[in-house]
This record gives C-alpha cells, structure tokens and sequence, in this order.
C-alpha cells in the first residue's frame, strides 16, 4: 500500500506504530485483522529530540520524562541510533511540550553548553 512507517515499538503482546499518511489506512487496517486486533488512534504528534551521545547520557530519558509527567505519552522510540528518542502524544500538547523541551534543554543550560552543541563553521 506505500505507506510509511514512522515509528514502531513492541512489548510481548502488542506492536504499536504510526504511519505518515492515512490515505490507504483502510486497506491497512483489513489486512492486519487477518492476524490481530487492530486499534487506530488519531489526532497524535510524533516528537524527536536529537543529540550526539543521548543512549549513552544516564537520566537522559528520565530528564525528558520527568517534563512531561503530566502528558500522556502513546508510544516511545529509541532504537540502536545513539542519537535520538522518539514519542507519540496528542497533537493539543505539542505546544506546551516543545516549549517545556526547548525550555529546558536550551534556555536554562550555560550558553558555552548551548554553543558547544552547534556545528562550526
């Protein structure tokens, strides 16, 4: 059906994912019940923060989460990559938890941390 797959997380009972473009979600949805139940949610954000180190920084992801204790959180990514973390959550809390990240991560961190981050030129 050419639809992309975003982000995938699995446990032992379940595979959850999103996917970039509902168009043939229908057609999708059929197939998959032939071997499972099948839930669609909409209405969700998908939220990446990037940086060198991320897998290997202890807290990193406790920091993040810490954040959002208050947002409800669908899904969470973070596969091999050292560079990423990844998660779903309601399209009316993305303001509110870009702004907390930003916040966060860059306004309250010493500016020679902020410009030891950014590529030289």
């Amino acid at each position: 059906y050419k639809v992309a797959v975003d982000l995938v997380s699995t446990s032992e009972v379940s595979i959850s994912m999103t996917i970039d473009d509902p168009l043939h979600l229908r057609e999708v949805i059929l197939e998959l019940r032939e071997f499972a139940e099948v839930d669609v949610t909409h209405n969700k954000a998908i939220v990446c923060l990037v940086g060198e180190g991320m897998k290997r920084t202890p807290g990193m992801a406790g920091r993040i989460f810490q954040l959002l204790e208050d947002v409800p959180i669908y899904l969470i990514s973070q596969g091999a990559s050292e560079i990423n973390i990844s998660f779903v959550i309601d399209e009316e809390d993305i303001a509110k938890v870009v702004n907390r990240l930003h916040i966060h991560f860059f306004e309250n961190v010493p500016q020679r941390a902020v410009s030891e981050c950014l590529p030289s030129n």
